[in-house]
């Protein structure tokens, strides 16, 4: 974990008595927090844990426990030591453990209003986040961390742009990818520190890829050409064969088909060699596809099959997603059409899971940076309070001597304390706003999945109607029907989010019929969101008749004539 966590200098071994080590961590003056290299060199990463331990248990006892550098700087050795540990031991066992310690080093750095320990401690939050996996909080804090070594020192100093890069590949925001890629290659070109040799050859492959997914062939193909060139510097064949399967994919997309399978079936290769099976299964179903664009259609269909076993040694969702999407058309073409609607079924269940992950994971983000800045507010708020009660107490004592000067404070309190509500009820507005925000883009994202599967299950139901069905046929027909279904965990999800863009609707509905059932709700809720009868039938699993009943019950119901229109009755309300 040392290139993840460690400084662009690295220290040699230090040896520092305890109380030179309770000095530096109480010194605020270590603005670029140089004791934490020191000290990870000397005691963190060494095997010793008794003696790790000894000095934790040490430093913890007679350090000075007043000092809010201190405090942090020991919550963040501790959690150093965690990482370390499950770095060597190749699991995630102290991860609860270390991201809630991280959780308090953030609080106190807070506490500090020193923006220099908060870049520290936010760089070091996104590298852990970002060793355990934790997409959301590393995205947060990557760039929180960024915002303030820019800030603090110019970007020479940050040196994290390669995993930020390769984090915001992972999240698809690709024009960040490339502006971070892009920043470390230049502190590259500018220094004389000796980085891993992995390290220009990955940022060039994350580069290419970024390009890769804009569209921007000439570019990725440079910087593969560049990630290839460095494999032979640092003798790593099985990434050969990963950038190689990557360019195969721009060949396929050019239409370059030979040359793609070439470069493809080399990595597959390789990839085998090395035991890299989700990747070696990719790149195998991208040579399907191109053996089935120029006609070999049983070998694609071999190739496909193949891949579809190699998945299943090292499971990842997103090649997953291209397997099946591969099949459709493979399956298809080689005549086995039930086979291609079976695989048209998994294909949509799974990616529209994975858009669902990342909806939430963006709203996630969102969420997580809003609930942060809130509580760093709250702890500025309570300083400025504490900070009041002392003058106030200050005053009193003052009062005699001192009468027509308190005046005029307390005056210019009363304004401070008008604008700070003021400014409290503008974040509070736009707190609201951006869950308002948020809210409308769940319900697009939900609506627009219904309104897709309800056309899905119309084309085929239409093409069913034309031929003659078979029982496999019809059970496929059945199986999409029922992805259109709304559960009632689904209800409760929907109705959160409606009643965000909707505030009152549900009350004032109540209002009007206080005997209203669940289902007429729904009913009242879809025909708010101006639906058609077929996709709110799909939604709730009913024939498009049980709609026009609900319907004319719900007017009932509400006692709304037939010369009113419900629907505009309804977005009235």
């Amino acid at each position: 974990m040392i290139v993840i966590l460690g400084n662009h200098s690295f220290s040699q071994v230090a040896n520092i008595s305890e109380n030179e080590w309770k000095k530096k961590l109480s010194d605020p003056g270590d603005k670029k927090s140089e004791f934490y290299q020191v000290l990870y060199d000397s005691v963190i990463s060494k095997p010793d844990t008794i003696r790790l331990n000894e000095f934790l248990k040490q430093l913890e006892a007679n350090g000075n426990s007043h000092n809010i550098y201190f405090k942090t700087r020991l919550i963040v050795i501790k959690v150093g030591s965690l990482v370390y540990k499950d770095q060597l031991r190749s699991n995630m066992a102290s991860k609860a453990a270390a991201l809630q310690l991280m959780k308090q080093a953030m609080q106190q750095a807070s506490e500090s209003n020193d923006e220099y320990l908060l870049a520290f401690v936010s760089r070091l939050y996104f590298s852990v986040a970002f060793f355990y996996n934790e997409v959301a909080l590393s995205v947060m804090y990557s760039i929180y961390s960024i915002e303030l070594y820019e800030k603090l020192f110019g970007s020479s100093e940050y040196p994290l742009y390669q995993f930020v890069g390769e984090l915001m590949y992972r999240v698809k925001e690709y024009e960040k990818c490339k502006d971070y890629s892009l920043k470390w290659l230049a502190i590259m070109a500018n220094t004389e520190i000796q980085f891993n040799k992995d390290y220009r050859m990955r940022v060039f492959n994350t580069l290419a890829l970024a390009y890769h997914r804009t569209g921007k062939y000439d570019s990725a193909m440079h910087y593969y050409d560049k990630a290839l060139a460095e494999t032979i510097n640092n003798d790593r064949l099985g990434w050969k064969g990963i950038i190689s399967g990557n360019m195969g994919q721009v060949f396929y997309l050019l239409k370059r088909y030979d040359t793609a399978i070439a470069l493809l079936e080399k990595d597959y290769h390789m990839s085998m060699e090395y035991k890299y099976f989700d990747n070696a299964a990719n790149s195998l179903q991208w040579a399907a596809r191109a053996n089935d664009a120029i006609g070999n259609r049983a070998k694609a269909l071999q190739q496909v099959r193949e891949a579809m076993g190699l998945i299943k040694l090292a499971p990842d969702e997103g090649y997953q997603q291209n397997i099946y999407n591969a099949a459709i058309s493979i399956y298809r073409e080689n005549g086995l059409a039930d086979s291609a609607v079976y695989f048209s079924v998994l294909y949509q269940q799974l990616h529209d899971s994975i858009e669902k992950k990342i909806a939430i994971s963006s709203l996630a983000i969102s969420n997580m940076r809003l609930s942060e800045e809130k509580s760093r507010y709250n702890i500025r708020r309570l300083q400025l309070d504490k900070k009041s009660q002392m003058q106030q107490r200050n005053f009193i004592i003052l009062s005699i001597l001192l009468l027509a000067v308190i005046s005029v404070l307390l005056l210019n309190r009363q304004r401070v304390k008008l604008k700070y509500q003021q400014e409290s009820l503008e974040k509070e507005k736009q707190i609201k706003e951006t869950e308002l925000a948020a809210a409308r883009q769940q319900m697009e994202i939900f609506t627009q999945n219904i309104i897709e599967k309800t056309s899905l299950i119309e084309k085929l139901e239409h093409q069913m109607k034309e031929t003659n069905s078979s029982a496999g046929q019809q059970e496929t027909i059945a199986a999409l029907s029922n992805l259109t279904i709304l559960t009632e965990h689904d209800w409760e999800q929907f109705k959160e989010l409606f009643e965000k863009m909707y505030p009152m609707f549900f009350h004032r509905l109540n209002g009007r019929a206080k005997d209203i059932t669940v289902a007429e709700q729904r009913m009242a809720a879809l025909m708010r969101l101006q639906l058609t009868t077929r996709q709110m039938a799909s939604m709730q699993g009913i024939s498009p008749d049980s709609v026009h009943k609900t319907r004319q019950r719900l007017r009932q119901r509400l006692s709304v004539s037939n010369d009113t229109n419900l629907e505009d009755f309804l977005v009235k309300l």
